[in-house]
């Protein structure tokens, strides 16, 4: 089962890293996410029905590993959809828009599988929910069995840690780039800006912890826990070593952390709801009168449409050549 599981999640990162090169090479006026997004959910079912199937058939006293491979591998491949999801586009061009089904019954899943932030947002955060908490029940039930089940959750209480960190920085940086930035950078430059906030909240508040409090840098365990909090770093080592005496449940670090990542969280939410919900509210498709003029503007090209420029020298005309190229 093991030998399967590691060939598996090769294939599933070599048809991920695949369908991402794809994409990259995709004109950017295109719905080039789409086969990411249906490639992400295929995965993810095909592996659930195979994981589960084989916990509901097995009274193997190890059974618990299969699940908890099955967990670090979707968070692992959704932790990095994520962050591209995050990084794509806020609006839809017309050729995207004119292919948006009119029904609504098949405009719900298609927004969640067409290109968009808000779409692959929506999608990568079901299919986290939906892998979690089934493993979460399960690793209940093991509790109520008396079966010695920390390893599996420590890999759970990790995986979430990270998750709930990836979200929060995320939609902070999602909040940095329309707000604090807007029209300055590009969508695409959103994991930028994640990692920056990561370097920032890992560093900032341990350099003024030190300067001003230096006795709280030598505190272990459960004291001085503020500059911590906010490294995800310090708190997946601060959360890994009590995990191996007990469960996460009982440890009040991991509480803490959980406490202070949630509210984080649901305050990114909110201030992002306008950002979401616009989204929400652009996709829909084209009108039938647009549809013909895109046609038309597709088939003329748009050359035609725009006015008329004049003509620069060669030795002017060189340099913007290659920047719209780039």
């Amino acid at each position: 089962m093991a030998i399967g599981s590691t060939i598996g999640l090769g294939l599933a990162w070599t048809g991920l890293l695949f369908f991402y090169a794809v994409a990259l090479v995709s004109p950017v006026s295109s719905n080039r996410t789409l086969p990411i997004r249906i490639y992400v959910l295929a995965v993810w079912l095909v592996s659930g029905v195979a994981v589960w199937t084989y916990l509901g058939t097995t009274s193997h006293i190890d059974r618990g590993i299969p699940l908890g491979f099955w967990v670090i591998s979707l968070s692992m491949i959704l932790g990095v959809q994520l962050i591209v999801s995050l990084s794509e586009r806020d609006w839809w061009g017309p050729r995207v828009a004119r292919t948006i089904p009119r029904k609504g019954s098949l405009r719900l899943p298609a927004f969640f599988l067409y290109s968009g932030a808000a779409g692959g947002l929506s999608q990568t955060l079901l299919l986290i929910f939906l892998t979690l908490t089934p493993a979460y029940l399960w690793l209940l039930d093991a509790s109520i069995a008396s079966l010695d089940m920390r390893g599996l959750d420590a890999i759970f209480a990790i995986c979430l840690v990270a998750l709930l960190y990836l979200y929060c920085y995320g939609m902070s940086a999602v909040l940095v780039r329309v707000y604090l930035l807007s029209g300055q950078v590009r969508h695409g430059m959103t994991w930028i800006i994640l990692l920056l906030l990561v370097g920032l909240g890992s560093s900032v508040p341990a350099v003024i912890a030190y300067i001003a409090f230096p006795d709280q840098i030598h505190m272990s365990g459960n004291e001085a826990t503020w500059w911590k909090l906010p490294s995800p770093f310090l708190s997946m080592a601060e959360v890994s070593p009590a995990i191996n005496g007990g469960t996460f449940r009982q440890d009040t670090y991991m509480e803490t952390c959980l406490w202070f990542l949630v509210i984080w969280a649901l305050a990114d939410t909110l201030l992002c709801l306008p950002w979401f919900m616009g989204q929400v509210n652009r996709f829909r498709p084209l009108a039938r009168r647009q549809v013909r003029l895109a046609s038309v503007a597709s088939a003329n090209g748009e050359a035609a449409h725009e006015p008329k420029k004049e003509a620069l020298p060669a030795a002017e005309a060189a340099p913007a050549t290659s920047i719209q190229a780039g």
